[in-house]
């Protein structure tokens, strides 16, 4: 599915927050839907997920930048310290309802940030799952149901992704954040909130403190 689905703009978010082109490791890249745009648009990425398959979907990637793939969880990854002109956490990583692991992504994107740089973070809209998604692009359709609304702000449902004709379905788990337990979660990894980079403010930027 990820091989199918076509950029929808995130590459150009990250560079409104980097120089370009810049050196930027991408935690959690994925089969590289948004790693061969970031390459596209001139930065040096190291890609990395922690499943292989999902590396070993990459596209040809017929870009002029560099492009490294490692093969790691996000959590335990540490290349050199201070190495990275930008940090992406996209995909509402930051979502997640497991505190350690978020804690721990978080941990990883200030190791790896050289001073001056920025963290770049994709989150779900606080309203996230409040009511069904039914949207459409294009020829694909994306469909949230079956919602759950659990204590801490913690919500669930069963997303469809319709691609080219074919179907993929997977029962999600969110925690969504507030823009203060955004703040909070931040500070605890010796990150700041710096601004928004979308009206919707799902798109952020962040810096070692």
């Amino acid at each position: 599915m990820y091989t199918r689905l076509a950029p929808q703009g995130e590459a150009e978010i990250v560079s409104s927050a980097v120089l370009v082109p810049s050196r930027i490791l991408e935690l959690g890249c994925g089969a590289g839907r948004v790693t061969r745009a970031l390459a596209s648009l001139g930065h040096e990425v190291v890609a990395v997920d922690e499943s292989r398959d999902m590396l070993d979907g990459f596209p040809a990637l017929n870009v002029l930048s560099p492009v490294e793939k490692i093969h790691s969880s996000i959590e335990s990854l540490r290349l050199a310290a201070s190495s990275f002109d930008g940090v992406v956490l996209a995909s509402q990583l930051i979502n997640t309802i497991n505190v350690v692991a978020r804690k721990s992504m978080l941990d990883t994107c200030r190791h790896h940030v050289r001073p001056g740089g920025s963290i770049v973070i994709q989150r779900h809209d606080p309203s996230f799952l409040r009511d069904p998604i039914d949207r459409r692009s294009g020829k694909n359709r994306f469909i949230v149901r079956d919602i759950e609304q659990c204590p801490d702000n913690v919500v669930g449902g069963v997303l469809e992704y319709h691609v080219d004709c074919h179907v993929w379905t997977q029962q999600i788990w969110v925690q969504n954040l507030s823009d203060d337990d955004l703040s909070e979660c931040l500070r605890d990894s010796s990150l700041r909130l710096e601004e928004f980079l979308t009206s919707d403010r799902t798109w952020l930027r962040a810096t070692p403190i």
